[in-house]
């Protein structure tokens, strides 16, 4: 007896038939059941057909004939060995003339150290999964070839095998939090920024302490734990100015300060000449609780001089967390890709270093991911899908095992996404902010309530629990 689904199917494709037949391709169709070639006058029909759902109808038939319900790929790495040419072709932009200063040629010895990393590959990932599936730490040339070449499902069944030993409930955390972006005014000119404004330009602002305490007390009133201070690199304010918004906003609100990035606290120390430790210090005394994460973008050199020069090096923004670690301050850690300069060797190498980091200082509490939004800034967008965004979270999950959590963008990131994110390695779904504008300024229309976000987690299978700063669950599950 045939299943009721092998039935239904029939029943398609003889309505399909019919409807083939009732147009051009009808002789076509029978030809092609039959098996028989078909000739020129066939070939000029499929052609002109206006017919492109029967068209594809009859290429399937002949593709399952072939093979079936199987889809095939291959793996295959592409290596020009010289981009020499004696030709001028006007289209091609790669061929160059010997005596250029671009001009390489590689010998049989550079052929076979460029094919090494890829020889085996499939069977190392399959390697590499399995040992990290069962806790193995993974070195970053294995999580490099993780990273682009690992089946997604496979990636992300793993970061859930991880996350699961972590967290084993089906708990998913979130925070009302408040941004106040403090001033827009900034000198650092980053390529990838729609919110800043130069000094002196008509829209620039710096909001007096008093309007951030109203703005704090507001968001205080509607639910929110902590507050996100971060604002641009102002030439003119120095460590008095925060440390008395600090001072007034924790006195007078009593929210947890969650305020200015590695790149903010170290303009700070560079435009008062003092070391960054001191300007902690101070901020710590005024009620400074902890550091966010921001402005690591990516944590190479090599992608940053393109899009950030004026902004603190990779190891300027290392250095400050490892300060603060040593002061008792923790920080979050995170990542904003999708650059044209940054690659998946650079992301990989931002992973090892707050891995390195996190050794030596247990400091961070969460690693965050996001995307580079285009929308009235300079900079061009490279690879930041969402199908790339989910193996970078996946990635850091498997990666980052000295790192409690991995968080999700759901400012950066459709509903649909962020589910797929918690459940392919992350445990928190992430803010849900009652103001925010720099991601705004880039043209990011997401506005993520409470009620969107427990709905998102309910509906991908977990539970939504309220947390603090520190991760730490604050109140019941629903």
């Amino acid at each position: 007896m045939r299943a009721p689904g092998a039935a239904n199917e029939r029943r398609r494709s003889e309505a399909v038939e019919a409807a083939i037949r009732r147009g051009d391709l009808g002789p076509v169709l029978d030809k092609v059941l039959g098996g028989e070639r078909l000739g020129l006058e066939d070939g000029a029909r499929l052609y002109e057909t206006a017919d492109l759902p029967g068209l594809g109808y009859l290429a399937n038939l002949v593709r399952e004939a072939w093979w079936g319900d199987r889809a095939s790929f291959v793996r295959n790495l592409h290596l020009n060995p010289t981009n020499v040419c004696r030709f001028t072709c006007a289209f091609c932009a790669f061929g160059v003339r010997k005596d250029s200063a671009s001009a390489y040629e590689m010998d049989l010895a550079a052929v076979r150290d460029r094919l090494a990393p890829f020889r085996d590959a499939c069977l190392a990932e399959v390697h590499i999964l399995s040992e990290a599936r069962s806790g193995r730490r993974i070195a970053p040339e294995e999580a490099l070839l993780l990273a682009v070449g690992a089946d997604f499902h496979d990636l992300a069944a793993a970061a859930r095998d991880a996350r699961a030993r972590r967290h084993p409930g089906r708990d998913v955390t979130y925070i009302v939090n408040t941004n106040i972006n403090y001033t827009n005014v900034c000198v650092t000119r980053c390529r990838f920024c729609s919110f800043y404004r130069l000094p002196g330009h008509d829209e620039g602002y710096v909001l007096d302490p008093a309007e951030v305490v109203r703005r704090a007390l507001d968001a205080r009133a509607r639910g929110a734990t902590q507050v996100l201070l971060q604002g641009g690199h102002h030439p003119r304010l120095g460590i008095e100015h925060f440390e008395d918004l600090i001072r007034a906003v924790s006195e007078r609100t009593g929210l947890h300060l969650h305020a200015l990035s590695a790149p903010e606290v170290h303009h700070l120390a560079r435009i008062r000449r003092r070391p960054v430790g001191d300007v902690l210090r101070r901020l710590r005394a005024a009620g400074l609780d902890t550091l966010p994460g921001g402005g690591a973008e990516v944590l190479a050199d090599e992608a940053r001089a393109a899009e950030s020069p004026r902004k603190c090096t990779a190891d300027e923004w290392i250095e400050v967390h490892r300060v603060a670690h040593g002061l008792g301050i923790r920080s979050s850690a995170t990542m904003m890709f999708g650059l044209e300069e940054d690659r998946w060797r650079h992301r990989v190498d931002h992973l090892a270093r707050l891995r390195a980091l996190q050794d030596e200082t247990a400091g961070f509490t969460a690693f965050i991911a996001w995307t580079y939004q285009p929308r009235g800034n300079l900079a061009r967008p490279g690879e930041r899908s969402a199908m790339t965004y989910l193996r970078l979270v996946a990635l850091a999950r498997l990666f980052l095992d000295n790192v409690g959590t991995i968080q999700a963008s759901p400012l950066t990131q459709p509903p649909g996404v962020v589910q797929l994110a918690l459940d392919g390695g992350a445990d928190d779904f992430g803010n849900v902010f009652l103001e925010e504008h720099v991601v705004a300024a880039a043209g990011v229309e997401l506005r993520v309530t409470e009620a969107l976000a427990r709905r998102t987690i309910a509906e991908a299978g977990y539970r939504p629990v309220r947390r603090d700063t520190y991760y730490r669950p604050q109140g019941e599950a629903a």
